[in-house]
C-alpha cells in the first residue's frame, strides 16, 4: 500500500493552530461615549471582546493616535488622558471631550504594533460619533482617513430605531467588500459577541439594521490583524 506523508509537519501545524486561534479571538479597540452634559462628553478607549465592557487596560503610550474633530472641521488632540483600572489588569483610558460648538464631533483612537518573530503586526482603529442634538446632519471629515475605516453615510443622530444605518468600508481609501458585525449595549453572549452580520458590496456599502435605541458598535476586519470599529448612539 502506498503511504502518503503528511504535507504539513507537526511544528507547522501547531503554529497554524496557535496562529489561527490567536487571530480568531483577537481583541478590538473601540470608544465608549458616556453621558453628554455640562458641554462635555467623557469617552473611554477600550481594548476588549464584548462591547461595551472593559477588558485589557492599555497604557497611554500605546496609543498611536487620540484626537477629535469639531463640527467646524478642526482637528484637536485629546488631552489629560487618564487610566481607569477595574482590577485584574482590566480597565480603560478615559478623557473628556469639550463640546463647545453645536453639531457632531468625531473621536478617533488607534494602536499599532510592528511584527516580530513572536507576534504578527497589528493595527486597531476606533471611531466614535458624538452629536449634541438630533438635528445634526453633517459629519466633519477626518484630516486623514484610517487605513481601515467604517464611514457612516448618514448621521446616526438623525436615524430612529427600526431602520438601517448605511455605511461604507474603505481600506487604504478604496471600497472594500467584507463582513461587518454589529452589537449594542445590553447584549451579551459568551459564544457570540455580535448578533448582527452584514456584508458590504463591491462599492464598500452595507446597511446595518438598528432595531433599538442606545449605544451601538459596528466592527470589521481585514487581512491578519487589522480591524476598525464605529460607535454611535441611536435616540428614541
Amino acid at each position: 500500500m502506498k503511504k502518503f506523508s503528511n504535507p504539513c509537519p507537526l511544528g507547522i501545524a501547531a503554529f497554524f493552530i496557535v496562529f489561527l486561534g490567536a487571530t480568531a479571538f483577537a481583541h478590538d479597540l473601540w470608544i465608549n461615549v458616556g453621558e453628554v452634559k455640562h458641554n462635555k462628553a467623557t469617552v473611554a478607549v477600550v481594548f476588549g471582546h464584548n462591547f461595551p465592557y472593559y477588558d485589557i487596560l492599555i497604557t497611554k503610550d500605546r496609543l498611536a493616535d487620540f484626537f477629535y474633530v469639531v463640527p467646524s472641521g478642526e482637528r484637536r488632540q485629546v488631552e489629560k488622558v487618564r487610566e481607569e483600572e477595574t482590577g485584574d489588569g482590566k480597565g480603560a483610558l478615559l478623557a473628556d471631550i469639550p463640546l463647545e460648538e453645536p453639531g457632531t464631533y468625531v473621536v478617533v483612537a488607534s494602536i499599532k504594533r510592528r511584527g516580530s518573530e513572536k507576534q504578527v503586526p497589528s493595527e486597531k482603529y476606533a471611531k466614535a460619533i458624538i452629536s449634541t442634538d438630533r438635528t445634526s446632519q453633517s459629519i466633519p471629515p477626518l484630516p486623514h482617513e484610517p487605513r481601515l475605516d467604517i464611514l457612516p453615510l448618514e448621521n446616526p443622530a438623525s436615524i430612529k430605531p427600526g431602520v438601517c444605518l448605511p455605511v461604507k468600508v474603505l481600506y487604504e481609501g478604496q471600497p472594500l467588500s467584507t463582513y461587518l458585525y454589529a452589537t449594542y449595549a445590553g447584549y451579551y453572549s459568551e459564544t457570540e459577541p455580535f448578533p448582527i452580520t452584514v456584508k458590504s458590496d463591491e462599492d464598500g456599502i452595507a446597511c446595518v439594521p438598528v432595531d433599538r435605541p442606545g449605544n451601538w458598535l459596528v466592527q470589521c476586519s481585514h487581512k491578519v490583524d487589522i480591524s476598525a470599529t464605529l460607535t454611535f448612539t441611536v435616540n428614541d
